[in-house]
């Protein structure tokens, strides 16, 4: 199996999975997906599988490349985005101390339920 760690920004006005590099995307394709346009330009597509035990989640999701994209988050110390359609799949808020947290939402239910009941 392939695999990447990348650090995404979390970006809700993305309507993208993911945008990453070219070279990632190629790496790590399961299987083609159609190219879509954006306000970047032409992205091309590929489905990946995601995996993040730590949340839960394993999923062969859509991802798309842009060196435009890369290099604008590069600059920022990223490795590219993650889009509104992946993070809508988490409960997410901003953590202690100014983090960007991700749980699964059985996660998130078990937790306030627990709560809840105390």
């Amino acid at each position: 199996m392939r695999r990447a760690t990348k650090r995404l920004i979390a970006d809700l006005g993305c309507p993208f999975e993911f945008v990453i590099d070219a070279r990632t995307l190629h790496r790590l394709r399961w299987r083609e997906e159609s190219s879509q346009q954006s306000n970047y330009g032409q992205l091309e597509g590929a489905i990946m599988r995601v995996v993040m035990p730590e949340v839960e989640f394993d999923q062969h999701l859509p991802a798309y490349a842009s060196s435009r994209v890369v290099r604008m988050t590069r600059a920022e110390g990223f490795d590219g985005l993650a889009g509104k359609p992946f993070l809508d799949c988490f409960h997410f808020d901003n953590g202690n101390g100014g983090e960007f947290c991700l749980e699964s939402w059985a996660q998130y239910r078990a937790r306030h339920v627990r709560a809840a009941s105390s």
